[in-house]
């Protein structure tokens, strides 16, 4: 077993470690699939636990869990965007309470309690589809 482990900064520009177990050569090419994996775990814990609870759908056909997907995909990229523009515009204390450091919530999870936010006080979700890096 491997641990590769690499140095990056959070928003605040601190340095921060990053790390992931793995069976794989310790490369270049197993930090890239490392870096990756760290979203891709996200995006797991948003589809499972964190929101769509897709784990407990009871779908068991292949081809209307594929038609289920789509819908989910497209919901999911546009709660995202609208999560990080609710944090591009500094208002991420508004729905994630406490330090930078106790951030607890997915850009996806930020969508949604943005939703839940406008909705309490009967306003639309905008339509935002801001692509940034």
């Amino acid at each position: 077993m491997n641990i590769l482990a690499w140095w990056a900064k959070d928003t605040e520009g601190k340095p921060i470690v990053h790390a992931v177990m793995t069976n794989l050569p310790a490369n270049w090419q197993t930090y890239r699939l490392g870096s990756r994996r760290m979203w891709i775990e996200t995006v797991f814990r948003d589809w499972q636990s964190g929101g769509f609870h897709l784990d407990e759908s009871g779908v068991t056909d292949r081809e209307r869990f594929a038609r289920l997907l789509l819908p989910l995909v497209i919901a999911y990229v546009w709660l995202v965007a609208v999560g990080r523009w609710v944090v591009k515009r500094g208002y991420r204390h508004l729905v994630d309470d406490g330090a930078a450091r106790s951030w607890k919530y997915s850009l996806f999870q930020i969508g949604v309690a943005w939703k839940e936010r406008l909705g309490s006080y009967t306003q639309a979700l905008p339509m935002v589809w801001i692509l940034y890096r």
